[in-house]
């Protein structure tokens, strides 16, 4: 650390030289080897698919809690409902 310099300001200029050197990528950018098809995996994914069709709401509650790691207060932010909402569907 430099003279003068506090911790909270080295610590910034170690994150952005960090963050200077990432460079973001789009998900379409990705490719995932093929493997074998997970009986699990179809079998969630055709639930998902039927619950859908019965409750578009329920099925995207579902999907931001679950695979998009939100909490029950920012799903509900998400689809404009109150979380008891979210925790009902």
């Amino acid at each position: 650390m430099r003279a003068g310099t506090t911790k909270a300001e080295a610590r910034d200029l170690v994150i952005r030289a960090v963050v200077g050197r990432a460079q973001q990528i789009s998900l379409e950018q990705v490719r995932v080897p093929a493997t074998a098809a997970d009986p699990n995996l179809i079998a969630l994914d055709d639930a998902l698919s039927a619950l859908q069709q019965f409750d578009p709401r329920k099925a995207k509650a579902l999907e931001l809690r679950f695979f998009g790691g939100l909490s029950v207060g920012e799903a509900a932010e998400v689809l404009k409902v109150s979380p008891i909402t979210i925790i009902r569907d």
